[in-house]
């Protein structure tokens, strides 16, 4: 054996047992049949027995090329040939989607891969250095921060398990000796010389050009991208300690599911850990990050409003809004059709609408008087705005709208509150109040209504 053997060897056990233990995992190879993988493949399976995992192979045939059942012939064959189980999986990209094919490409492989994966499994890709440089590249062209500049990572969670690139330190022309010395056999995907996708035209266009001046630049960019996973390690810190200090709380109401930060809190910190929180925030709530506009929008409109506004700025899978000293994140509200609904409370238990049901069981304390639920009209509405009530005990009406703002009820939830009439009166409102003259009196017969929404 080699020393490059050796080295590349023990990348890939050093890796593993850095996880998490676990005798029944299974170790996956991303086996696309390129010089890359194959060397990868080739590698893993003369360490099968050290690995104390069952091995496998897994080729994503995208259907991008003419040639691309051909290469999944080619894989089959490989993986015979090293007594390696193999799976292929077929995804379908729409090329007129009007995004990259390249991401595209990278968003369907993986979501195919994971498919297959248990708990603790591990992906091995054959990333390397060349890889990394490449990525770093990209990051920089599109105006990356610190974690876009931190671009690959040698081991990653995903979904359930985990994807380790072993190799992402080591230059490629290792892999080439790799190969050469074992003599393999692999296929080369037409579309890599490609120069309309851009990271071909870096790696054939402009990398060999830096070379030219810096032979080791290679090395140098996947050399920034080691700092710049320090300085995210760094920032996440500052974060985490900031965000301790500004109440995050999880929010459940009606059909609301969100997070809230306080408000005045965060106005305290400096613009740059402004930034920083609200990032390592959303990351740490799985909502989507925004861009630089934006983050800008946060800033200008939402930060800075009056007390008495709830401006919202939205990218796609995330809101943020304001309320009161309190700022809110969480996925797009749906849109709702809120009509009026007739509830036949003696026949039905509950009540499907469409963002939640509606429903009542009978209680031994005070609550909705139970033969004026049973014996009347009931029906469900929503608010159109001026409605009166009488709170119980009280001789005089109030505005729906006062109590709602006492009870510290978002602007942008009120009129997705589900109302209870009976009749034609306002009786109640599920999970909140009783009006009169629809309280039971002390021990006699009593509903409570319940409001189950459509969180997920």
């Amino acid at each position: 054996m080699s020393d490059s053997d050796t080295r590349l060897d023990t990348l890939i056990t050093t890796h593993l047992a850095a996880l998490h233990e676990s005798h029944d995992r299974t170790v996956w190879v991303g086996l696309s049949g390129g010089l890359d993988s194959t060397a990868l493949l080739h590698c893993a399976s003369s360490l099968s027995k050290q690995l104390s995992s069952d091995l496998k192979a897994i080729h994503v045939n995208h259907h991008l090329s003419e040639h691309a059942n051909d290469w999944g012939s080619h894989c089959q064959q490989l993986c015979r040939d090293l007594n390696v189980p193999l799976v292929v999986e077929n995804v379908h990209i729409d090329k007129n989607a009007g995004e990259s094919i390249e991401a595209l490409a990278r968003e369907a492989r993986y979501r195919a891969i994971t498919l297959h994966m248990n708990s603790n499994d591990v992906l091995l890709t054959a990333h390397h250095a060349d890889d990394q440089a490449e990525t770093v590249l990209l990051q920089m062209l599109r105006g990356a921060g610190v974690t876009g500049l931190s671009a690959m990572r040698n081991t990653r969670a995903l979904q359930q398990g985990y994807h380790v690139r072993p190799w992402l330190n080591t230059p490629r022309s290792a892999l080439e000796e790799y190969a050469a010395q074992h003599k393999l056999c692999w296929i080369d995907d037409d579309s890599n010389t490609n120069t309309r996708f851009d990271r071909n035209y870096l790696r054939h266009d402009i990398l060999p050009m830096l070379e030219k001046r810096w032979p080791a630049v290679t090395q140098m960019l996947s050399r920034t991208a080691q700092h710049m996973v320090s300085a995210e390690h760094c920032l996440s810190a500052l974060a985490e300690l900031d965000l301790q200090q500004l109440d995050p709380q999880p929010v459940n109401m009606f059909d609301y599911r969100g997070f809230s930060l306080d408000l005045i809190k965060l106005q305290m910190l400096s613009p740059e850990r402004q930034a920083n929180v609200l990032r390592h925030w959303l990351r740490q709530v799985n909502l989507s990050l925004p861009d630089q506009v934006h983050l800008q929008r946060v800033f200008s409109e939402v930060l800075t409003a009056k007390e008495d506004r709830q401006p919202c700025v939205a990218w796609p899978e995330t809101e943020i809004r304001r309320y009161r000293t309190r700022l809110y994140a969480s996925r797009p509200l749906t849109a709702l059709n809120l009509l009026s609904q007739d509830w036949s409370v003696s026949t039905q238990p509950s009540l499907q609408l469409e963002h939640g049901v509606v429903s009542y069981q009978q209680v031994d304390r005070q609550g909705l008087d139970m033969g004026k639920l049973l014996q009347h009209h009931v029906s469900i509405r929503f608010r159109s705005g001026g409605e009166q009530v009488r709170p119980v005990g009280s001789k005089h009406t109030k505005k729906l709208k006062k109590l709602l703002q006492e009870a510290a009820i978002p602007d942008w939830l009120r009129r997705r509150i589900p109302l209870v009439y009976i009749d034609d009166e306002l009786a109640a409102i599920p999970g909140l109040w009783v009006f009169e003259p629809f309280q039971s009196t002390p021990n006699a017969p009593a509903i409570q209504l319940d409001w189950r929404p459509n969180l997920d």
